[in-house]
């Protein structure tokens, strides 16, 4: 106890766990804390018998990250995280707790000098497993390769159970994961009639940002009297489980895989195909009133190989997208002080 205090001494954030008073008596010592309400995020596990959904346990993720990089820039090394150590208090922030373990590294460098098998075997890094007696290891390493596995335990099999689960009255079946991204999770289907692959975006109810219903409203408006074919085709929309699903057409590699295959560069003839496909892309983009206010790489898309489309470029997940024009053409008001939309690394320096 007498660590954990001179530990907790040092640590202010509101990301960790705070005391706020000490008492001793002949026989015990009471340590006045936060109080979280909502126990721990192993709690949560337990009662939900399944893991959390993605925007939540990204928020925790979050909270967790601010505080241990504020922790590791003290010099604090936990040695214990794991899920159990992690509180939820009635705000839903994310509390660091239990620093029995905890140890300032040496020097205030990146090492620390004690061969002790601190932690949960869970949790631990490979070499905390194997370490000697008196070894040097990088604590705060450690910690982090804990944290990994710490979200592993909350959410990486979040997606599992959807494996083999019909959508749309058993329209399509879903076969595979794909990836995720910001907002939006990305699985492989399976139109039952015609066994063609589709690919399904899915998107938890509760998230706190909603975009899929906008983004297939800007697909229809799109689409709407002209099929453009660097517009992927939609073919349902509606509520799958806890999410909102959304099946469109199936592409192939996005152009930012393909350049990366390329021992990144591109010749000029490539560059020159591509731009051309692209400046008509989206003019007729623009030309329906859209803006599409995140063009990278990652979002154009080539056809699937081996078809006759392979070398066409596609533009996709218009989650960000807006429309700058009403329906008779009027431009939308000129607006100060709003957030940033896109990616950084592409973003025009007059959005800055």
């Amino acid at each position: 106890m007498k660590n954990e205090m001179k530990i907790m001494k040092i640590l202010k954030h509101p990301n960790i766990i705070q005391v706020h008073d000490v008492t001793k008596t002949t026989s015990m010592a009471y340590i006045f804390m936060d109080l979280a309400k909502n126990g721990s995020i192993s709690d949560e596990l337990e009662n939900t018998k399944r893991p959390i959904a993605e925007p939540k346990a990204k928020k925790y993720f979050r909270d967790i990250i601010a505080g241990l990089y504020y922790m590791h820039t003290k010099g604090v090394a936990h040695r214990d995280i794991k899920p159990d150590n992690f509180l939820i208090s009635e705000s839903q922030r994310v509390l660091i707790t239990d620093f029995g373990f905890s140890c300032v590294t040496i020097d205030g460098t990146e090492r620390l000098m004690k061969g002790t098998a601190c932690g949960t075997s869970e949790y631990k890094a490979i070499e905390i497993k194997t370490l000697r007696e008196g070894e040097v290891y990088d604590a705060k390493a450690s910690d982090m390769y804990s944290l990994g596995v710490s979200l592993m335990t909350e959410s990486a099999e979040e997606y599992k159970e959807l494996i083999g689960q019909f959508i749309a009255n058993n329209k399509y079946k879903v076969i595979k994961y794909m990836a995720s991204g910001s907002f939006c999770a990305i699985f492989k289907v399976k139109e039952m009639n015609t066994n063609k692959e589709l690919v399904a975006k899915l998107e938890a109810e509760e998230t706190d940002n909603p975009q899929l219903s906008h983004e297939f409203r800007i697909y229809q408006l799109l689409r709407y009297e002209c099929n453009h074919s660097a517009i992927p085709k939609t073919y349902f929309f509606g509520s799958f489980l806890t999410y909102r699903a959304l099946v469109m057409e199936q592409f192939g590699p996005n152009i930012a895989t393909k350049f990366q295959e390329c021992n990144q560069k591109f010749g000029v003839k490539t560059v020159s195909l591509l731009a051309i496909q692209l400046m008509d892309i989206f003019k007729y983009i623009h030309s329906k009133r859209v803006i599409y206010r995140d063009v990278k790489p990652e979002n154009i898309l080539l056809g699937l190989p081996q078809t006759p489309g392979a070398n066409l470029l596609h533009v996709v997940d218009f989650g960000l997208s807006k429309e700058y024009k009403d329906r008779n053409g009027v431009h939308i008001p000129y607006k100060e002080n709003v957030g940033l939309n896109g990616t950084a690394r592409y973003m025009s320096i007059n959005t800055h």
